[in-house]
This record gives structure tokens, C-alpha cells and sequence, in this order.
């Protein structure tokens, strides 16, 4: 039963993660914090998701057996699946928000982005 409750929990923790942040931001209404709620809750539900899918198959297909070493790998890994996907989310934000007025909004200057620079320019660093 324990087994079925955290099963359930786990399934529903991005969609509840993205949830909350979302509920935040339009109760803050502060277009200023919209960008970082955005990327708050991009790495979260990244994080978590990556983190149970990584532990899952490591334990899984017996690369190591469930203890600190299985958590520490499962963690770094979904460490850098995070990184991949906040990385474009980062730039957007820093952009827009360093340049207010030149775009209308984050997908305008992630299209304008891609349009002129290329994909690669989310992840220049």
C-alpha cells in the first residue's frame, strides 16, 4: 500500500510543482517574477522527474544496487538533464529581462534568438 501511495505521489509531483509556481506568479502579478517562476519550475519538475526516472533504471538494470551510491549517481545525472533544459530558459530570461521593450515577450526573444543566432546560442554560457 506504502508502495502505491509514493508511486501516485510521484506521478503527480511535477504537474503539483508546476501548479504552485503558476498559482505564485499570477498572485504575485509582477511581470518581473514571471521569468523566474518559469525557470523555477522548468529545473524543479526537471529535476524531480529525472532524478525517479534515473534511479528507476539504474536499480533496475542492476548497475548499482539501491543505496547512497545509486542516489548520488541518479542525483548528478539529473543535475545535468536540468542544466540542459534551464539553459535556454535562462538566456531567454536574461535577455528579456536586460532588454525590456526590444521583445514582446519570452517566446518572442526565443524565437528572435534562434531566428538570428542559431540553437547553439542558448547554450554559449
Amino acid at each position: 500500500m506504502m508502495e502505491r501511495n509514493e508511486s501516485l505521489l510521484s506521478r503527480n509531483l511535477p504537474r503539483n510543482t508546476l501548479f504552485l509556481h503558476m498559482n505564485l506568479a499570477r498572485k504575485l502579478k509582477d511581470l518581473r517574477t514571471l521569468p523566474n517562476v518559469a525557470r523555477n519550475s522548468i529545473v524543479s519538475v526537471a529535476e524531480i522527474v529525472c532524478y525517479d526516472v534515473f534511479k528507476h533504471q539504474i536499480i533496475k538494470n542492476r548497475i548499482l544496487a539501491d543505496g547512497v551510491p545509486c542516489y548520488f549517481s541518479a542525483a548528478v545525472i539529473a543535475g545535468f538533464s536540468a542544466t540542459l533544459v534551464a539553459s535556454p530558459v535562462d538566456v531567454v530570461k536574461t535577455r528579456s529581462m536586460n532588454n525590456i521593450g526590444k521583445y514582446k515577450s519570452a517566446i518572442d526573444c526565443a524565437i528572435k534568438t534562434v531566428m538570428k543566432e542559431g540553437p547553439t546560442a542558448f547554450y554559449k554560457g
